[in-house]
């Protein structure tokens, strides 16, 4: 320690605090070194190599962006005026960049639905995969997670890395809460002055064998059938009408999907006809099928025009149009009159091939 001639004491250098931490490639840097003595001192690199993209100041900061990848040994030197100087061996490792890898918003699937899971990595240029960890609750397939079972769903993320960047992973977690599936069916027609008139279908019949639903109303064009599901449809993929002998019924001359409800066209639906409508891949991953007859005037569905049918005919006949007697309108004109019932008796006897 030696007096200056203000008479303040003065103190050679001294480093202080740790060394400098490591570094990635092509990431903002930056360490302070530090030390004592007086007056300040200040800070120079007097032998070896400084990581390249990274430099020096006289106060002490090493920053800047590290432009290459490895190890890299120097001295510094700090200095006062005081002898004698202080010197630290240093080392700073320059690793590849990390790519995390970020999510968007998670989907919202149930077992039997679908929905796509976007994800973001590093900027290596390599695609990020996307992998099950749980594939007995859900798979998937590019970017689209398919629901399998409820529980909770694990997908894995991972981009390869190469002399810069290093391998990226992630991981997303979330629930396959409920089960998409067919909760409801309709044969929907639209009568004049009244609206759309639904006739439930039985989704408890699973094959031709079954007593179906039938549709008693008479009608070439503007029938539809209505397929409903728990929670929005994402997408839907082909749909085919089909008779006993799996040959095409008809045509379907639209599909659209709002909510929950897949809204199927059909025309030239021949009378006497029991019909297969099978929609493929609702929301990625569900396959629904519903059996129905189309047979006019047979309001009992019991599969033969009788006098059960004729006689509920008569007592519904000039009653206002409801949901609950529409499908009595046979002819679909808006009115339950006696133009439905000449049609319901001259049909009498005939049954349901």
């Amino acid at each position: 320690m030696v007096a200056s001639a203000a008479g303040h004491a003065q103190t050679a250098p001294q480093f202080t605090g740790n060394p400098p931490p490591g570094g990635n490639f092509n990431t903002a840097y930056s360490y302070t070194f530090t030390a004592s003595g007086t007056p300040a001192p200040t800070f120079a690199r007097t032998s070896g190599t400084l990581p390249p993209g990274l430099s020096l100041s006289s106060g002490g900061v090493l920053s800047g962006t590290p432009t290459a990848v490895g190890s890299y040994s120097s001295v510094i030197t700090t200095s006062n005026g005081v002898s004698p100087a202080a010197t630290r061996n240093i080392t700073v490792s320059i690793q590849p960049k990390l790519q995390p890898i970020f999510f968007g918003p998670y989907p919202q699937v149930m077992a039997g639905s679908s929905g796509f899971l976007l994800a973001a990595g590093g900027t290596s240029g390599n695609p990020v995969s996307l992998s099950s960890g749980t594939q007995s609750v859900c798979t998937i397939s590019g970017s689209l997670v398919i629901g399998i079972s409820e529980g909770t769903c694990i997908i894995l993320a991972f981009q390869a890395g190469n002399a810069t960047h290093a391998a990226g992973t992630g991981t997303a977690i979330f629930e396959v809460v409920g089960v998409f599936a067919l909760t409801d069916a309709f044969s929907r027609l639209t009568h004049p002055g009244f609206g759309d008139c639904d006739v439930p279908i039985d989704l408890a019949v699973a094959d031709f064998s079954g007593a179906a639903t039938v549709e008693p109303r008479q009608a070439t064009s503007g029938r539809q059938v209505v397929l409903r599901f728990p929670a929005a449809i994402t997408g839907f993929g082909a749909v085919t009408v089909t008779d006993v002998n799996d040959v095409a019924v008809g045509s379907v001359e639209n599909v659209t999907g709002g909510g929950g409800d897949l809204m199927i066209s059909l025309a030239d639906i021949p009378d006497g006809k029991r019909v297969k409508v099978t929609a493929n891949n609702v929301s990625g991953a569900t396959t629904a099928s519903v059996y129905l007859n189309f047979f006019a005037g047979d309001t009992s569905s019991s599969g033969l025009v009788s006098a059960a049918d004729i006689s509920a005919q008569k007592i519904r006949r000039n009653q206002p149009l409801s949901a609950d007697n529409c499908r009595f309108d046979v002819n679909v004109s808006g009115a339950i009159d006696n133009a439905d019932l000449v049609q319901v008796r001259s049909r009498s006897g005939q049954q349901l091939p």
